[in-house]
Order: structure tokens, then sequence, then C-alpha cells
């Protein structure tokens, strides 16, 4: 039996462990590094750090693991021992996280997924998680069936749709949690002289950025910063997550490669992927690029991952790409589309959104006249974002629908063939590609509205680790039954 890399030890610590050793250490260099009189002043807190170093060896020794031919077993505990296997056909994903802080002393964190829920675990946690040793990792890699067997297909994605990919997808919103995590943080531990410096910093951009903008207020500056930073800082970081990205097939294992600091490798099984997502923004649409994502237990499961399997590019590149790598999955002509008498459907709330923001701006002029400037930015700001989710609730009206990959006859019951499934959510195009044996129910859901019209909603609930649906808004009523009858499933309405 193995153990773990000895850095696990942090692992086991408390996760403020670290904050107790700050007074230790600013004490023993007040002292000028005398001992006794450091030992006599703050032997309690030396004990409690001892115990926990303590607990954290104790559970470090009492986790081992050994690869077999057909999988890994682990054995946890001490006072209660617990044994578990993990075959590597049940593995739907394995995720290596090679840190640049732990590449030198070659140790690397592997996440293991299965179909299954751990009991050990919560739900949003891999089964597995351990710290392992370079040679130890190297040796479960070489054990996984398919992993060095027949030819290789190969597809590495450039630089520049690397950066196109970071520009799409990078998000402001995750951005500015963090950074504001990070200030509220670095505030208890770094005092207030820094802060002070970090304000006075920002007002001094705002002030020049006024100078140059005339007419423009500290106020309107002071958010076009903030939110231009923290778009910024997340397309930074999308980009050196991504960089260098790589996807490899032999047999019916996929491996993905990505990363500048941090690198990372994904080995996928090809037979536990549950959907393709073909995702498309409105300024993709424009430049006819689409993205590839896969819908697989573990694969981008981690804090800020993305599932992706081809970053950006071109229609025609993919089509070659999903031959190359998934040919069972293959996209299928729209069947049923809404109809256009269902076009409220889809531009209502956006057009609804748009007068509203006019009615409140006019309202809060007349009540607060000296927050005139403030009001009427944070409306122009609103407008902008309601125009452009009436753009892509139009789009959307014109390309939601659903497809087949064949007939529909003879092929019921043994669930083959696919299913092509194109929505919209919020300002994100989704193409579905889905085998027929992942869909587990169907729905169909009317509003009030829709029963007037013999219109509906047709909602597909897909296998996955989590209860994911995906809803086609505005279809007929007797279009949708149709469907769902040739699926084979049940309908709830």
């Amino acid at each position: 039996m193995k153990r773990q890399h000895p850095i696990a030890l942090i692992r086991y610590t408390s996760k403020n462990f670290w904050l107790l050793l700050i007074p230790l250490l600013r004490g023993l260099f007040a002292l000028k590094f005398d001992f006794y009189s450091w030992l006599s002043g703050a032997y309690l807190d030396i004990l409690v750090v001892l115990i926990i170093l303590g607990a954290a060896f104790f559970r470090w020794w009492n986790v081992a693991f050994e690869a077999e031919e057909n999988g890994l077993m682990f054995h946890i505990g001490f006072f209660v021992n617990r044994e578990f296997f993990v075959p590597y056909s049940a593995m739907t994903s394995l995720t290596a996280k090679h840190t640049f802080i732990l590449r030198p002393i070659k140790a690397v964190t592997i996440f293991i997924d299965t179909d299954t829920q751990s009991v050990m675990n919560k739900a949003s946690d891999s089964d597995v998680k351990v710290v392992l040793k370079l040679n130890d990792y190297k040796q479960i890699c070489d054990k996984m069936p398919n992993r060095n067997l027949g030819a290789k297909l190969i597809y590495k994605a450039s630089k520049g749709k690397l950066l196109f990919f970071s520009f799409v997808f990078s998000s402001t919103l995750s951005s500015l949690i963090y950074f504001g995590t990070l200030l509220i943080q670095g505030g208890r531990l770094i005092g207030e002289e820094l802060e002070e410096r970090f304000i006075t910093a920002v007002n001094d951009v705002t002030k020049a950025a006024e100078r140059i903008i005339g007419g423009i207020t500290p106020f309107t500056v002071a958010v076009i910063i903030v939110i231009g930073g923290g778009w910024l800082y997340s397309f930074i970081a999308n980009y050196l997550r991504h960089i260098n990205f790589k996807i490899q097939k032999c047999g019916e294992s996929i491996s993905v490669e990505n990363g500048f600091f941090t690198k990372w490798e994904y080995f996928i099984n090809s037979k536990k992927i549950n959907y393709v997502d073909l995702q498309q923004n409105l300024l993709m649409k424009i430049f006819s690029a689409m993205s590839v994502h896969v819908s697989c237990t573990g694969y981008g499961k981690q804090k800020n991952e993305i599932p992706v399997f081809v970053p950006i590019t071109d229609k025609k590149s993919v089509a070659g790409v999903m031959k190359m790598f998934l040919p069972e999955y293959e996209p299928s002509r729209m069947e049923i589309c809404p109809r256009w008498n269902y076009i409220m459907r889809f531009i209502g709330p956006a057009a609804a959104v748009i007068f509203l923001i006019i009615i409140a701006a006019f309202a809060g002029i007349m009540l607060l006249p000296g927050w005139y400037s403030v009001i009427f930015f944070l409306a122009i700001m609103g407008e902008i974002v309601s125009v452009h989710w009436l753009i892509v609730r139009l789009e959307a009206f014109y390309t939601n629908g659903i497809g087949m990959s064949d007939d529909g006859v003879g092929n019921i019951n043994r669930g083959e063939g696919t299913v092509a499934i194109r929505y919209c959510h919020l300002f994100k195009f989704h193409y579905i590609i889905v085998q027929r044996d992942k869909i587990t129910a169907v729905e169909i859901k009317q509003t009030p509205f829709q029963k007037m019209n013999d219109s509906c909603d047709l909602v597909f609930y897909i296998r996955s680790e989590r209860v994911k649906s995906h809803r086609i808004r505005g279809l007929n009523l007797k279009d949708a039954e149709k469907m769902a009858g040739r699926l084979g499933y049940s309908v709830n309405c």
C-alpha cells in the first residue's frame, strides 16, 4: 500500500491554520530569536499548533491506496477502517492538477469521479481527491485502459482562438466577487495603511479619467474602472487557464491538457459523456463561431472551470472535430420550431424590461433631481443590456427547435440515434446533441397564456450527476406531444 505525498499534510490541517503562525512568527522576530523567552510566553499557542499538526499527520498516515490492474483500492481510517474500490471502467473522468507551487516537489493533486455519488463527500466534491507523488500518478495513468492502444487523434487550439474564447467567456461578476473577498480578507490581515493606498490610487485614476473625458462624473468613471478591471482579470485568468489546449483520443479514452502556471490533465471516458453542448453568444453568431462543451461527470467540476472540449472555432472546423473525436454525436436538422404567433413568448420579457427602466428612470429623476447624472447613467447601462437581451431573444425565436437523427421508427425501444435540442438561456445559445438513452424524462409545461394559443414549453431531463433540464420554449402543443411520443417517454402536463 502507498500513501499520499507528504505535502498532503497541509490539506488535513484546519482551513485557517496558517493564520495561527503569524502571531508566533511576529513574536519570534520581536524577541530577536530569543527562543527561551519566546517559548515561555507562547507555549500554549505552540502546543495548539503541534496538536493540529499531529492530527493532520494521523489522518494522512491512515489514507492509503493501491493501483491494481482493474482499478484503485483505497483504505481510509484507523479506529474504523473503510475500504472502497474504484474500477477504471466506472471512472467517468480523472483530473490531474499540476500546481505551479507543487511541481518542483513532484506532487500532483488528482480528482476521480464516477456517475455515482460518494457517501463520504459533498455533492459538489469529487468522489476521490488525493495528493500523489508524480511517479505514483504516472503508474495509475499507465494502467488505465485504452491509454496507449491504437492510433492517436490530436487537436490543438491556436492562441488566437484561445484569446477569442477568453474574451467571450470572461465573467465580470465572478471577478468582482473574488476581488471583493480579497479586499475584505486582505483588510483584516494587512491593516488600514495598504487599504488607504489602494483607495487613493483608485481616486487618482478616477480624477485623471475625468479630466480626459470631459463631462463624465466621477461615479461613472469609478463604475467603468471597477467593471473593466474585473473583466480584465477574468480575461487574463481564462487565457492562462486554457493556454496550450490540446485534445488526444485513443480508443474510448480522451485526454485534455491545458494551463500555463497550473497545468491540468483530464482523462475522459467517451462512453460516459452525457451530451455535447455547442454554445454561442450573439457575438459568436455574428462571426459564425462556436465553442464545444461536453457534460461528463467530473470534467469542468472544479472551481472556475469550464467543461470546454473545443475552445472556439468556426462551424466547419467544429464538424470536423466532432467527426474525429465524437462521431456518435451527429447533428440533426430541426423538425419542430416555434410558430410566428408565439413570438411574444420570446421578446415579451425583454420588451417589458426596456419600458420599465424608462419609467423607473423618469420617476427617480422626479423624486431625486440631485441624482440626475447617476440615474441617467444607470438607465443607459440598463437599456444597453435590455436591448441586447431583446436581440438575443429575437434570434432565439428563429433558432429554437428539436430534431432527431432518424425518423424514429424501430429505434425507440433500443434508444438508438441522437436528439438535437436548440434553445437560448439568458444570453447564451445552446445546441445540445444527446443520445436517446441518456434522456431520462420529457415534460410539457404550459402557462395560462400558452393555453390560449395551444403553445407550450418542452423540457428535457438528461442523465448527469446533478438534475439538469433543457427547456425549449414556444412550441406547438401537438408537435411537442408527437415528439415526446416518438421518444417513448411519458408526458406530464
